[in-house]
């Protein structure tokens, strides 16, 4: 499949994200990614229905040799907030062969 069931998300292109079925409502996806970052912890927090167009941003509030703790926010397009996470992620580095 050259897109992501109908629709074009460069985003999951990028990360190398693979759409291999979709039939009988269900899919299946896969990438052979081998750096990228695990989550440990999240949480999400909706706080009020969103109305018009949605902005995130995102916070690195501390950053180590593998764990990071970040922080998003979304707000609607009158800048109220509407949802708020924190999470912890492991970044998982890149591992080769000392054949390479």
């Amino acid at each position: 499949m050259s897109d992501f069931f109908g629709l074009k998300v460069p985003f999951l292109r990028h990360l190398g994200v693979k759409a291999e079925m979709a039939e009988g409502g269900r899919s299946r996806t896969s990438h052979e990614h081998v750096g990228g970052a695990m989550t440990i912890d999240m949480s999400l927090s909706f706080i009020r229905p969103a109305k018009g167009r949605v902005v995130a941003e995102g916070k690195l509030l501390r950053g180590g040799n593998s764990l990071h703790l970040c922080e998003g926010e979304a707000f609607d397009e009158s800048g109220e907030l509407v949802a708020k996470s924190l999470g912890t992620f492991k970044l998982r580095r890149e591992i080769r062969s000392e054949a390479e």
